[in-house]
């Protein structure tokens, strides 16, 4: 990636964390990362226009609040990611599916997080095909 947006609420207690990570990245790497408001709409907008990929790494659409989404605007998408993994399917994968959009979930990064840990913990490699199998149908 040459350009990575990241937005995040000022308020929050990960803003300062935030923006060292994105002055970091960009010292460190090629790739120029850039923090915004998430109130910042008319940032959010050129971000999404000039982006082809949107990663919703929040909690918003998640059980209990499956309503909330963190683009309302649904002319912006293109290729929707989304970390949330319950429900499997949450409004903004919705919304970007029934714009035309390819989409994913969280779940397999789910999975690996589980692979590894079951490694850590059992020293065993996790049956991936069989969980697979069983609960990403």
């Amino acid at each position: 990636a040459k350009k990575i947006h990241v937005f995040a609420r000022p308020t929050s207690r990960y803003w300062e964390r935030a923006a060292a990570m994105a002055e970091k990245m960009s010292h460190m790497t090629e790739c120029q990362m850039i923090l915004h408001e998430m109130d910042d709409h008319a940032a959010l907008k050129d971000a999404l226009e000039e982006s082809t990929l949107l990663i919703n790494a929040t909690s918003v659409g998640m059980v209990p609040d499956v309503t909330g989404t963190v683009i309302p605007d649904k002319t912006l998408f293109h290729t929707v990611a989304d970390v949330v993994y319950e429900p499997r399917e949450t409004r903004l994968l919705r919304e970007a599916r029934e714009a035309g959009c390819p989409t994913f979930n969280g779940m397999y990064m789910l999975l690996h997080q589980g692979v590894k840990a079951f490694h850590i913990w059992t020293g065993l490699d996790m049956p991936v095909e069989i969980v697979r199998e069983k609960y990403f149908k």
